[in-house]
């Protein structure tokens, strides 16, 4: 069993592997990557494994390239259990430590939840048809585990400041947030909002 700090770029290099398998196209190895992935990061949530959780923030980045948009509907299940693990991991802290852990997490997180948001503003109506349900839960996730506060200072709504009538309307004002806020809102501040 691999622990420790020493083990930590064993770690990153295995699952490097087996996320480098979303490049793939057949859909069993597609499924086999989302489960391990998803196994993997749900057992370093648990784990308090940190640094760990931190490296794989940037690890799976290249899931969200556009080269890769085939798998998305496998990636980014992958994508929210990490998510998912770093909300665990924050369940286990003490209230000592939760707010630099609050800081430090979302200063790693932030650009894969930015890229998250950025891929859901310029998915098309016929590309969710695809993955939208899975982009869906993946920001969910980021959502529950960040805080909505977080998430909107940095890719705030905008719904008054576009027209309705605009036909990007949906994606200019980030409209389609608040179904997944609605969903993923908890333990927040009223004045968040």
């Amino acid at each position: 069993q691999l622990c420790g700090k020493e083990a930590s770029p064993m770690k990153l290099a295995a699952t490097k592997k087996i996320l480098s398998l979303f490049s793939e196209q057949d859909p069993g190895l597609l499924r086999a990557a989302k489960e391990a992935s998803s196994t993997i990061f749900s057992a370093a949530g648990h784990a308090e494994d940190d640094q760990f959780l931190k490296d794989l923030l940037e690890a799976v980045r290249p899931l969200l390239r556009f080269e890769v948009k085939g798998s998305w509907s496998s990636a980014l299940p992958a994508v929210g259990a990490l998510f998912d693990a770093l909300g665990a991991r924050r369940s286990q802290l003490d209230l000592a430590n939760l707010q630099q852990w609050d800081v430090t997490t979302f200063q790693h997180a932030k650009p894969l939840a930015m890229e998250l948001i950025e891929v859901r503003d310029k998915s098309r109506s016929g590309e969710l048809n695809v993955y939208g349900k899975e982009l869906q839960e993946a920001i969910a996730s980021v959502i529950k585990t960040l805080g909505p506060q977080q998430v909107l200072r940095t890719m705030p709504l905008e719904v008054l400041q576009h027209p309705l009538t605009d036909m990007q309307y949906e994606q200019k004002s980030r409209s389609w947030m608040l179904l997944a806020l609605k969903d993923s809102c908890q333990q927040t501040a009223l004045q968040d909002f």
